[in-house]
């Protein structure tokens, strides 16, 4: 066996393990992208402010935080809604972050979040629109 017999037998494999890698990665990215595709989502590309309506509420409980948030639905359809809270105050051993899950909210209608401090961070999400930040007065 040539020298050049050599290097044209790791070439033909290199050749083949790089076109067996390539295949591998496309139809490793062509599945990721087929399940990202969300058909309803597709449908409604609305994107911009969400239409509800927010307003924080003090309540007289001393069993409970202080403020409830209550999100109104002001469009003609039906939305769903969830949230995320960045507690201000959490003890050490507890999650920071509180989630509400997402919730069906009719048109016209509102869901409400109790049990939130002065200086909690909510991020109110709606399917199909920006997010809204808000933070307890």
């Amino acid at each position: 066996m040539t020298i050049p017999e050599i290097r044209s037998s790791y070439s033909r494999a290199g050749r083949v393990a790089l076109a067996l890698a390539g295949g591998v990665a496309a139809l490793t990215f062509a599945a990721v992208s087929v399940s990202a595709v969300d058909a309803p989502a597709m449908l409604r590309l609305a994107t911009g402010p969400a239409p509800i309506k927010t307003a924080f509420e003090k309540t007289t409980s001393t069993e409970s935080a202080p403020y409830v948030l209550t999100v109104t639905n002001t469009s003609d359809e039906t939305i769903k809604v969830a949230a995320k809270i960045l507690l201000s105050v959490a003890f050490h051993a507890d999650n920071k972050a509180r989630h509400v899950a997402e919730q069906p909210v009719p048109a016209g209608k509102s869901i409400t979040i109790p049990n939130l401090a002065a200086g909690d961070k909510i991020t109110v999400s709606v399917t199909g629109y920006d997010p809204l930040e808000l933070t307890v007065p």
